[in-house]
């Protein structure tokens, strides 16, 4: 099981969340 840190984790939502708002 890969478990991934909090702060890559949010990371990624902010990068997917800029990713829609730039779409």
């Amino acid at each position: 099981e890969h478990y991934e840190k909090p702060s890559v984790r949010r990371k990624k939502k902010s990068e997917a969340a800029r990713k829609r708002k730039y779409k």
